[in-house]
């Protein structure tokens, strides 16, 4: 790297080694872009998936309770990637 180069004794990089710092920001700056465009979800999003999912287990719960009254449910609750912020 070029702090490496620098301190060993003062040597100025190549041009190559120069051209390989540039290419490594330049993935990094594009993987960061991929995702805060592709892969992160905005929370107003994440809320609203959030409360659709707390509908459907409560859905689920009544229906199955309606099919089976003499079946003991216990507390459904989320978990997982849904419970995680989506993440």
């Amino acid at each position: 790297s070029l702090h490496r180069s620098l301190a060993r004794g003062g040597v100025r990089p190549g041009k190559a080694e120069l051209q390989k710092a540039r290419m490594r920001l330049s993935l990094q700056e594009h993987l960061w872009a991929f995702f805060h465009e592709r892969v992160a979800i905005p929370s107003e999003e994440q809320a609203v998936a959030r409360r659709a999912a707390l509908d459907i287990c409560a859905e689920l719960r009544v229906f199955l309770h309606a099919k089976l009254p003499d079946m003991p449910l216990r507390e459904m609750y989320l978990s997982g990637s849904l419970y995680d912020d989506l993440q």
